[in-house]
């Protein structure tokens, strides 16, 4: 079911990340990228409407990741027993270019928030991925000499996305999205309302019926960040 309804969350299974070097199911690491661009103060309903601003549908759908879901970055715990206050839903900021904003977890998710400025001119979609595929590569492919770690012990990779339309990099993106397999996922949620918002959910979902790698989660006017929440769990393999 790669293009999931709000309505159809409850349908949702997990990805299949295969298993590690000890035969266990591989852990999946979410890497969260949003759409820092201008276009996000727009209402979800356009011009003139009286839903809510997309950029604090953005910021509402990180921050309950951060909240539910923030136990779930596999080095959490490695993190805490070496005394070190870290731990949560990684998020990068992008638009003509990509920002790493760190780990969101509740005890700080207010202030992450507030990194998100909405003022990039450019809906570079690719300059998220790769800031995703650069935190991810230097966390876990590297050890701390810089020597290559093995690929049995790194964990599956989950691309957590959210924008508002179709990507001026649209191309390079399709064809990321239709190369994805092995343990590397991605999902886009996509928000708002209008021709650019058809747009990007139809020529997404293309890929996404093609490749089970790809789930395209359209919220279009009415969105539910609790929903898309679950989505993520049962994605990841830790819903209850």
């Amino acid at each position: 079911m790669p293009v999931v309804q709000l309505e159809q969350i409850n349908a949702v299974e997990k990805f299949d990340a295969g298993t590690d070097g000890g035969g266990n199911p591989k852990e999946i690491e979410i890497v969260a990228f949003g759409d820092n661009t201008i276009s996000m103060r727009e209402h979800v309903d356009g011009e003139g409407g009286d839903g809510p601003l997309k950029a604090q549908v953005l910021i509402d759908v990180l921050a309950e990741m951060a909240i539910e879901l923030w136990q779930l970055d596999s080095q959490a715990a490695r993190e805490a027993a070496a005394g070190a206050d870290a731990g949560g839903i990684r998020v990068i900021r992008w638009g003509r270019q990509w920002f790493d904003d760190g780990d969101w977890r509740p005890a700080n998710v207010e202030e992450k928030a507030r990194l998100f400025k909405f003022d990039e001119t450019g809906t570079y979609i690719m300059q998220g991925v790769s800031g995703v595929k650069k935190v991810y590569h230097d966390e876990f492919c590297v050890d701390e000499q810089g020597q290559p770690t093995p690929v049995e012990d790194r964990p599956a990779l989950l691309l957590a996305g959210v924008t508002d339309g179709w990507c001026f990099d649209n191309g390079d993106f399709e064809k990321f999205c239709s190369s994805l397999g092995g343990d590397i996922f991605l999902v886009l949620v996509v928000i708002g309302s209008g021709n650019e918002y058809r747009q990007a959910v139809q020529g997404y979902a293309k890929i996404a019926e093609a490749n089970p790698h790809f789930v395209l989660i359209p919220m279009g006017t009415h969105p539910n960040v609790v929903k898309v929440k679950d989505a993520f769990l049962k994605l990841a393999g830790a819903y209850e």
